[in-house]
């Protein structure tokens, strides 16, 4: 049986002290090529989106040791903001029953950048569970 978990993005200036409102977040299914589209917000002005439902592998799986099942299902989350450079975090984790809050702290770009200059990536590893 699935269910659904929900993933909420906050993004952050000074290391989570500004809020940016009007940050374009894109989530997509990481572990699909191409990837699927899951949800488009725009932050507001406390630098939050609002939820975005997203599918996920049953409760059960998370609860019991050793299961084979993976118990999460592993979003992409882009940020573009036009004063910042873009984030990308791939393998955002979404539980069952769980809203998780993404915190993404953005730069801002320097004067005149070029474009390969423009883009952050990180990735989180996948929890031992």
């Amino acid at each position: 049986m699935d269910s659904t978990g929900k993933l909420i993005v906050s993004t952050y200036l000074a290391n989570d002290a500004i809020p940016i409102d009007n940050s374009f977040i894109t989530v997509t299914k990481s572990d699909e090529n191409p990837p699927t589209l899951l949800g488009v917000r725009l932050t507001d002005k406390s630098g939050k989106t609002n939820a975005i439902e997203i599918d996920t592998p049953d409760v059960e799986y998370s609860l019991s040791p050793g299961n084979e099942n993976i118990p999460f299902t592993s979003v992409d989350v882009r940020v573009d903001h036009p004063e910042t450079y873009t984030v990308i975090v791939k393998n955002v984790q979404i539980f069952s029953g769980q809203t998780s809050i993404s915190n993404v702290m953005l730069l801002p770009l320097p004067e005149n950048p070029s474009p390969d200059e423009r883009q952050k990536i990180y990735i989180i590893t996948p929890q031992n569970l």
